[in-house]
């Protein structure tokens, strides 16, 4: 005999995007961002537009040397962990920590048994 217990998803996969910085030499960057041609920028009277150019030159070299990597990650939902449960962990923290804080103070280990 088989059962089969059937549950929801919660939410689907989403994904984050961040840098690579595993092969990043901050010299070669920083002699790309130099070698950039910069008089691009001041070639422009409008502020947005010099700085959308600026960007745009900027951004080059650091897609170069660091580029965006994407992770899927899961939207996990976790029913048990309530409101309720959240606060109660908060106050034991703060109590934990206030009852450190005084025997710490005190320097005696009686403090702890409060």
């Amino acid at each position: 005999m088989t059962l089969k217990i059937c549950y929801e998803r919660t939410g689907i996969h989403g994904t984050i995007e961040s840098r690579v910085f595993k092969n990043f030499n901050h010299h070669h960057f920083l002699n790309n961002v130099a070698q950039q041609p910069w008089n691009r920028v001041f070639s422009v009277t409008n502020p947005e537009t010099m700085w959308d150019v600026w960007k745009k030159l900027f951004m080059e070299a650091v897609y170069k040397h660091a580029p965006l990597q994407s992770k899927r990650v899961s939207n996990k939902h976790s029913p048990w962990i309530t409101h309720q449960l959240t606060r109660k962990i908060y106050k034991g923290r703060h109590k934990r920590n206030y009852i450190k804080k005084i025997a710490i103070q005190e320097n005696k280990t009686s403090a702890w048994v409060r």
